[in-house]
């Protein structure tokens, strides 16, 4: 399998590939270098590669993988407030001292716009924070999942309003018979159905019939 040198454990590199935060994201798949050069990329695992990483060809050479630009969202404000609801959404997060940056994701950053932040496009390399118990990312797969469950299994997740305050913002909700009819519609077709199914379904099997994912 290919070999990943980490950020400072090695030396000169012959090229350089740009790779964005998703593209870093890998086991298998074919890059091409800044100078033309293409490399089979085989892991054992799927891996998260930081930016100053390298790909170490057979014969000892060097390809250093660069942090390509991103169209990303700048948040600023109440930085520590502003972190946690953006931790809460389990959004990928660059924390630095004045600023965070996340994808460009208009929901999120409608939302956070509604807690005071100031929110700005930017173009910039994405180097997100590691996940809580260890370094680089959880499988996509598993975040998928964590998103799905959070308001309704105790996963290190929260409890979300289903766009409440969005749609009293854009005029759906004016009432609480308007009130009554969205949460009537949720409760019959939307998120809070199917956490009621999963929940239900929790209740009545039993932990052996639960498989273990690891992330």
């Amino acid at each position: 399998s290919q070999i990943i040198r980490k950020a400072g454990s090695w030396g000169n590199s012959i090229s350089y590939c740009v790779l964005t935060y998703e593209e870093r994201f890998l086991r298998r798949k074919v890059i091409t270098a800044e100078n033309g050069a293409t490399l089979l990329v085989g892991l054992a695992h799927t891996t998260s590669l930081d930016h100053g990483d390298a790909f170490e060809l057979t014969d000892g050479r060097l390809i250093e993988v660069s942090a390509a630009q991103e169209r990303l969202l700048a948040i600023s404000g109440n930085l520590i407030q502003l972190a946690w609801h953006i931790g809460n959404r389990h959004t990928p997060c660059q924390i630095e001292a004045y600023r965070l940056l996340i994808q460009n994701d208009p929901v999120i950053g409608h939302m956070l716009e509604h807690l005071g932040a100031n929110v700005t496009q930017v173009n910039a390399p994405f180097t997100p924070e590691g996940g809580a118990y260890g370094h680089g990312r959880m499988n996509a797969d598993v975040l998928t999942l964590s998103q799905l469950l959070s308001p309704t299994f105790p996963v290190g997740a929260f409890a979300y309003s289903h766009g409440l305050e969005t749609a009293i913002h854009d005029g759906a909700i004016t009432s609480a018979a308007t009130l009554e009819g969205w949460l009537f519609d949720l409760m019959q077709y939307g998120g809070v159905r199917s956490d009621a199914v999963f929940l239900n379904m929790a209740y009545q099997g039993s932990k052996d019939d639960i498989p273990m994912i690891e992330a």
